[in-house]
């Protein structure tokens, strides 16, 4: 093969050329495996950051790579300022501004008890995970939108956007949260060509989860011991190509996109999910039921209480929390007036669900 043929090649396999992207969180894990995919593809990245020296050293690693080019600045995703600034930079100095990536996130403390959980512990995670992907979407609009050129617009979500009890409330629900947000801007956006969606990854051995979960390599190895796809393991590299797809024009008709990378994990979680039963039940106070009744099936369980297994109308309610039986009512089958309750195995133990039915 010819040196002509070669270069042709090494173009037509070079995603992203040309575009200008800006990346938060791009000085470790998951945005520095991003960014330094993106140089290789020929954008030009822009890694905004609080890690001054991680990113000064990944910028320098990027430009001493052959044909690519990158720049750091400082960025603090939860003052406007920063941000506002960050996309600035990219103006200023390529003129354009075609990807965003609102990568940067933090997983707080790990405490999965309401009553433990500060709420300035609570507003942290929020105002960066969700704050700061609004604030990089809002400053990418107000380029993107005069340029009529697109745009892509990414930000990191999670499996935690997807199922509970994964992790802490703050986290699952600034997750959650970032999803909706990808949604909802995707709607009004999609009018001026820009696409909005989200990668929601499963557990990645970054140092953001290793601190978190206060595990080694080896330690957050046991993630995939039960995980669903046997055989492979999540690293950022994978992430980073998901990543890579979304802001390319290979995905161009996709917007409001959640891209899950989970190995099946959340389709694992669903199938154990109880079948759906006709609402027609017996009422746990009709006729024929009693005390020692036990408690009937249902569809569309909108409340998990684990009340464990032999639980009947005599069930006191009171203590069963999140759950505000009748006034006067703490027990029998007048307190369960309200709800329905099905049970199913999941994992070796009995798990109810309560659903608060309006009737």
């Amino acid at each position: 093969m010819g040196s002509s043929s070669v270069l042709l090649f090494s173009t037509a396999i070079r995603r992203l050329e040309g575009k200008v992207s800006l990346i938060t969180g791009g000085a470790s894990g998951i945005g520095e495996s991003t960014a330094r995919l993106f140089a290789k593809h020929g954008a030009k990245v822009i890694i905004a950051d609080i890690q001054d020296d991680f990113g000064h050293s990944v910028t320098k690693d990027i430009n001493d790579s052959s044909s690519a080019c990158a720049s750091y600045v400082h960025c603090d995703v939860t003052k406007e300022e920063d941000v506002e600034n960050a996309v600035n930079t990219a103006i200023s100095k390529y003129g354009r501004l075609d990807i965003m990536f609102n990568n940067a996130g933090i997983t707080g403390v790990n405490k999965t008890n309401i009553l433990d959980l500060n709420k300035s512990e609570f507003d942290q995670v929020i105002n960066v995970n969700l704050a700061g992907a609004f604030l990089g979407t809002k400053h990418a609009s107000r380029v993107m939108i005069p340029a009529c050129r697109g745009g892509s617009i990414i930000t990191t979500a999670s499996v935690s956007g997807c199922v509970a009890g994964l992790a802490s409330h703050a986290y699952t629900a600034s997750k959650h949260a970032v999803v909706g947000l990808t949604r909802s801007t995707a709607v009004e956006l999609g009018g001026y060509g820009i696409r909005v969606n989200c990668v929601s990854p499963y557990v990645v051995a970054t140092p953001l989860a290793k601190k978190f979960y206060e595990l080694d390599d080896e330690g957050m190895s046991r993630f995939y011991s039960n995980a669903n796809l046997k055989g492979a393991t999540l690293e950022p590299q994978d992430v980073a190509e998901a990543a890579l797809y979304l802001a390319s024009d290979e995905s161009k008709y996709m917007s409001g996109h959640n891209l899950v990378v989970d190995g099946g994990f959340t389709m694992k979680e669903r199938r154990v999910a109880p079948k759906s039963e006709p609402r027609s039940a017996a009422p746990l106070d009709g006729p024929g039921a009693g005390a020692g009744t036990p408690v009937a099936r249902t569809a569309s369980p909108a409340v998990r209480v684990a009340l464990g297994a032999g639980a009947s109308a005599a069930t006191p309610l009171t203590g069963i929390t999140g759950v505000a039986p009748p006034t006067g009512t703490t027990s029998g089958p007048a307190a369960m007036t309200a709800l329905r309750v099905a049970a199913t195995k999941r994992r070796a133990r009995t798990i109810f669900f309560i659903s608060i039915v309006d009737e």
